[in-house]
């Protein structure tokens, strides 16, 4: 389409004249090819997730290799593979903690791992990941602090958040004595805790 030309011819004066592509361009242009292979127009909006030619080895493997994806704002995403597959790989690189040989990752706009993101960027591991010698509420005050909630601020979203999990009667609970699915949904609770631009309704967790 005209406006792939235009990013295109763009993203290689900025590689001629900078000797490599902005973040900024490389999320256009990832943003685009995506829309082409779907014969959709093309939009400039900052996806959530784009990535270009992301490639990690370990050792003499290959995990990912020259991996190119653009992923919508506002959109759900399933992420399937089987085992050594380079899901939770992948999952590292937007994070911004796993070591690549080559390639862009960038999230919400900003390189992954950016300081800017951790208050936008929430991630829940399979495994529960509190602390099981603390209670609910003694979880999320503290995962809260680190986020830089203080005083009421944080009570109102720790209360908002115990609300949205269903564990309002378990909130003085040790996690360890949770009991089927509480813990991992005592898990998934810090990450709703933040400045997170979009939250999800009550009951649609």
């Amino acid at each position: 389409t005209g406006n792939d030309d235009m990013l295109r011819a763009y993203a290689a004066r900025r590689r001629l004249r900078l000797g490599r592509e902005s973040t900024a361009a490389s999320v256009r242009r990832v943003a685009c090819a995506a829309a082409s292979a779907r014969n959709s127009v093309c939009s400039v909006s900052t996806p959530a997730i784009a990535i270009d030619g992301l490639t990690v080895r370990r050792g003499p493997r290959t995990v990912l290799d020259g991996l190119r994806l653009s992923i919508a704002s506002g959109t759900v995403t399933g992420l399937l593979g089987p085992s050594g597959a380079g899901k939770t790989t992948l999952m590292r690189a937007i994070l911004g903690v796993q070591l690549v040989e080559a390639g862009d990752v960038a999230v919400l706009g900003e390189p992954a791992g950016s300081p800017g993101l951790r208050s936008r960027v929430a991630y829940v591991t399979q495994a529960p990941s509190v602390y099981l010698d603390l209670t609910v509420l003694e979880n999320l005050r503290y995962f809260g602090r680190t986020l830089g909630l203080r005083g009421r601020t944080l009570e109102a979203q720790v209360a908002e958040v115990v609300d949205r999990v269903d564990l309002g009667s378990h909130q003085r609970a040790l996690v360890a004595r949770l009991s089927a699915g509480q813990p991992s949904r005592a898990s998934l609770a810090p990450a709703l805790l933040g400045d997170h631009r979009a939250r999800p309704p009550r009951g649609e967790l």
